[in-house]
C-alpha cells in the first residue's frame, strides 16, 4: 500500500534531506522512525530536496508498505 506523508522540519542540524552514508540527513531519521513503527523496512521517496542547514515546510514523500498503522503521526512524533 503507498503512503503520502507531508512533514516540516528544521535543518538546521541535518545535512539536506537525502540520505548520507555518515552525515544525519532528514530521510535517514524519517526512514529509521518508520521503519520501527512499521516493523519493516521503510525508504521514502521525496518530492525534492534540501541541502544542508535548509529547512522545509510542507515536504512531501510516499513510501509503499504491507502494513495499516492508526495514529501514525502520534506513533512518530513519540
Amino acid at each position: 500500500m503507498r503512503k503520502i506523508i507531508i512533514f516540516s522540519y528544521d535543518g538546521s542540524k541535518f545535512y539536506g534531506l537525502q540520505r548520507q552514508k555518515k552525515l544525519r540527513s532528514v530521510q535517514k531519521e524519517i526512514e529509521d522512525a518508520l521503519t520501527k513503527v512499521f516493523c519493516e523496512e521503510i525508504v521514502i521517496k521525496a518530492s525534492g530536496r534540501t541541502d544542508a542547514g535548509v529547512h522545509a515546510i510542507n515536504q512531501v514523500a510516499h513510501f509503499d508498505c504491507y502494513t495499516e498503522i492508526k495514529d501514525l503521526k502520534k506513533k512518530l512524533n513519540e
